[in-house]
Order: C-alpha cells, then structure tokens, then sequence
C-alpha cells in the first residue's frame, strides 16, 4: 500500500513577538505574504506579476506620432546602349543603337545624336559631348 505523506504547514514568524508600534499584520507584511494561502496583488496594481521578486514595473512611454517620410525621388536614368551598326545610306550615316535606327538629330531618351561617322557615334546629354565607338556599350551616366 502506498504511503501519501501530507505536507505540514510552516508558519513564518519573527523571534521578537514584542507589538510596539503598529498591528501585527502592518509591521510585517513579507510574513503576512509567506503565511498566507494565495497571494493578494495590491489594489493600486502596482505589483502586477504577484510574488516575482525579479519584476522591475517598466516606465510606459507614451507611442511617439509617427511621420510618414516621402522619399526624394529622383530620376534615374540607367539606359544601355549599344552601337551595332553604322551605314550610309544617299550621303548621310544611320546607325543601330540599342534596336533604334538613329540620324543626325535623332533622340533616344536624353541622348541626341550629334554626329555619326563611319567608326563612330557622337552624342550630347545634358550639354555634355562624348563619342563611343561602333560595338561599344555605353550607358547614361558615362556621359
């Protein structure tokens, strides 16, 4: 047969029994707390994990108004060209970039075709001037 052992109750007291100033119950309240059957939370809620010796009450911080930031936008303009071919055709050059047929005052988004030469194309964007040779790859922000 099984032996249940029942577990004694301990009661906590102080050894000085002396009641000098106030009520048993005001002076020492750790013991109140360890005597009694189920912990009681302060009516203030200022404990409000119970018995945790280990929880320090965390200041509340009032949520901050969050501003909604607009990103600066800004064109980019990443174009890849290519020159694939060059020809004349009744005096005047034409050539292949990037798919487009081009002449002399053409224009391929911010790139206008200055001059076009048999080895070459000359372009201007944003009033600066470069030339690229046929085959090269060039893209917007070389020139």
């Amino acid at each position: 047969m099984p032996h249940h052992t029942h577990a004694k109750k301990t009661t906590f007291e102080l050894k000085d029994q002396s009641k000098q100033h106030q009520s048993q119950a005001e002076e020492k309240p750790l013991f109140n707390l360890l005597n009694s059957e189920s912990p009681k939370i302060n009516a203030n809620n200022s404990n409000k994990w119970g018995n945790n010796p280990f929880f320090k009450q965390q200041k509340k911080i009032a949520p901050t108004e969050q501003k909604s930031i607009q990103p600066v936008t800004q064109p980019l303009t990443l174009f890849e060209y290519k020159i694939s071919a060059i020809w004349s055709v009744n005096d005047e050059f034409k050539a292949l970039i990037s798919g487009h047929i081009v002449k002399k005052g053409d224009t391929i988004n911010e790139l206008t075709i200055l001059k076009i030469t048999n080895k070459d194309v000359t372009v201007r964007r944003k009033k600066k001037k470069r030339t690229f040779r046929l085959g090269s790859l060039f893209y917007d922000f070389q020139i």
